[in-house]
This record gives C-alpha cells, structure tokens and sequence, in this order.
C-alpha cells in the first residue's frame, strides 16, 4: 500500500503537528489525578465520619500497593503489643473502591481533553497553512 505523497506544507503541518503532542502530554500529566489523591479523598471522607485512626491511613497506603486490609490489620496487630487493631475493612474497601474509580473517570475526561486540545490545534496548524499558501499564491498571480 502506498501513501499519496504529501507536499511542504502538508510535510510542515505533520511535523508541527506531532511536535504539539510534547507540550499538550505535559500539561495533560500536569492534571492526572494519582494514587496518593485518591488516598486523600479516603482519608477526608473518613475524616467527615468522625475521628481518623492511623492504622487506617496506614491500611489505605497498604491497600494502594495492593496489600489487603485484612493483612494490614494482621501486620499491625503482630507489631502491636498494646490492644488489638481493629479495621473496618468493608467500610475502607468500598471508599477506596470509589476513589479509585473517581481517579479512573478523571484519567479518561482529562485523557480525552488532551486528545480532542491536540486535534483542535493541530486542525488550527493546518488552517493557518493553508491560509497561507492561499495567500501566496493569490501573489504569485499577480506579478508587477
């Protein structure tokens, strides 16, 4: 298969283009939500509930590294010599389950932003040239 052959202009335009796409990834990583965010929105919600107890905010960043909250509770109970810990693993599950899927929906809003920004300018690159060439050859026509 064979490409049709592009001219300067449409050459300039492609490079241009992909050149946009260095500016527009760094803004759009400027945006995306992490993991840590997502933990944030956890600890302020269980925050508003009443009192934050460390071992769950220990447990939450166990949980981000994939660790369950029964474990966290197991690990924190054996290092404890005081009384037991007891987490409330369905209550941090279901917050963490939301915050997550809460960062997820902005990853893809803000992924799909940067997309339809790039499209956008480089649509505006390819306008700006044309007008251009337009112009010069509305010039060449008409030689003094």
């Amino acid at each position: 298969m064979r490409f049709p052959s592009l001219n300067g202009w449409q050459r300039l335009w492609v490079v241009v283009s992909v050149m946009l796409l260095i500016p527009v990834g760094f803004v759009a990583t400027d945006f995306l939500p992490s993991e840590k965010d997502a933990i944030d929105v956890v600890v302020a919600e269980l925050g508003r509930r009443g009192p934050i107890d460390l071992f769950e905010i220990l447990a939450l960043e166990n949980l981000a590294k994939g660790i369950p909250v029964r474990e966290s509770e197991a690990q924190l109970n054996e290092k404890s010599s005081g009384p037991k810990v007891k987490l409330d693993e369905a209550q941090i599950q279901r917050l963490y389950n939301e915050a997550r899927s809460t960062r997820l929906k902005k990853i893809a809003f803000v992924t799909i932003v940067a997309a339809i920004a790039w499209v956008m300018a480089a649509a505006l690159v390819y306008g700006l040239g044309w007008s251009v060439a337009w112009v010069i050859r509305g010039f060449r026509g008409n030689a003094l």
